[in-house]
């Protein structure tokens, strides 16, 4: 005689499938997110970095080394200024670091620019030491 249905047995292999594979599936999603959050920052690192550099270049902001500077729209995100000699006279080295601690929904993040320039002088003064850090 031939019985119709399932087992018990059977019904717990189809179970156990459907949770390994929702497991993996969940572990899918949450890799996905996070890299998609940690893109984001990223993104807003550079950006953030290239407009402070740009601020520096134009002289927006002195040409001061300073040390973990927050912004003013988002006290997360710090910024740093570097600025060394070079080997090459009249050209400087400025560096900007934008850094955003860890927090809860990421890990930190940061991005440094470099950029040589020439060194300021003013209006027909020589041009001034630059601190060294």
């Amino acid at each position: 005689m031939k019985t119709r249905g399932m087992t018990l047995l059977e019904v717990m292999l189809a179970l156990t499938l459907l949770a390994m594979a929702l497991a993996a599936i969940g572990q899918l999603v949450s890799n996905g997110v996070r890299s998609a959050t940690q893109a984001r920052l990223q993104t807003q690192a550079i950006l953030r970095c290239e407009a402070k550099l740009a601020e520096v270049l134009a002289g927006a902001e002195p040409l001061e080394p300073c040390c973990q500077s927050p912004y003013r729209d988002d006290p997360a995100w710090t910024w740093s200024l570097y600025v060394t000699r070079t080997p090459r006279p009249g050209l400087i080295d400025v560096q900007i670091t934008v850094v955003r601690a860890q927090g809860p929904e990421a890990v930190g993040t940061s991005y440094t620019l470099t950029r040589w320039m020439f060194v300021p002088t003013g209006e027909g003064k020589p041009a001034q030491p630059i601190p060294t850090p």
